[in-house]
């Protein structure tokens, strides 16, 4: 027969359970659409439309996406999560504080305002692109592009641009850096894009003047 007798334990490694874990006192971020059952996707989705006018001032700071759109004005005077355009063609596309990155993809003959703490285009063609970038803003397959510096106002993009994390004194719209620039150029001095000599335009009152005629609002709040 044989014995066997556990190991006695040396004295100082005796079983205890854990503590109980403290609460965290850092504010958690508002949920996205993805993991909050209260919010409805198609609030934050624009896709496959033509001819239409979209006005959003809630302030949820969630993702919004914008798909194939053709001839649409987007406003949104708020704060984003992210924001991400595909396959946009003469577009108007105005946005507030994103706290992350841009995504412009497949767009042509469209205009952007946005500011973000990255932008990031690829495959675009005669587009305009009036931003606030804290990075280098990224082109990539793309021509006939122009930029300029971001001159959008409303009430609150103060707060909403310290809700994103946006200093007013580090915007490098000019800085545009090409991953894929013009032959006999550099990355930095490529052709296809150039500074946008052309003056300010009043986004916001095109926006009031829509609304209540053809404009609908994305979302719970207007």
């Amino acid at each position: 027969f044989f014995f066997f007798t556990p190991p006695r334990k040396a004295m100082g490694q005796c079983e205890s359970k854990p503590p109980p874990k403290k609460a965290s006192s850092v504010p958690r971020p508002p949920p996205t659409f993805g993991r909050d059952p209260s919010l409805d996707p198609s609030d934050y989705i624009l896709r496959s439309c033509s001819g239409l006018t979209v006005l959003k001032t809630d302030n949820q700071k969630q993702q919004y996406v914008i798909e194939g759109a053709s001839g649409c004005s987007v406003y949104l005077f708020c704060a984003l999560a992210a924001l991400t355009v595909d396959e946009c063609d003469g577009c108007v596309v105005v946005s507030g504080p994103v706290e992350s990155s841009a995504f412009v993809r497949d767009a042509r003959d469209s205009t952007f305002v946005l500011a973000c703490q990255q932008l990031r285009t690829r495959d675009c063609v005669n587009c305009r692109f009036v931003v606030y970038s804290m990075t280098e803003p990224i082109i990539e397959s793309s021509r006939g592009l122009s930029f300029g510096c971001y001159d959008l106002g409303y009430e609150g993009l103060g707060r909403d641009m310290e809700g994103a994390a946006l200093s007013v004194w580090n915007n490098k719209w000019y800085d545009v850096y090409d991953f894929t620039p013009s032959p006999g150029t550099e990355s930095k001095t490529s052709r296809n894009w150039s500074v946008d000599e052309g003056g300010g335009e009043d986004y916001l009152e095109k926006a009031r003047a829509a609304d209540g005629a053809d404009a609908i609002g994305l979302g719970g709040g207007r």
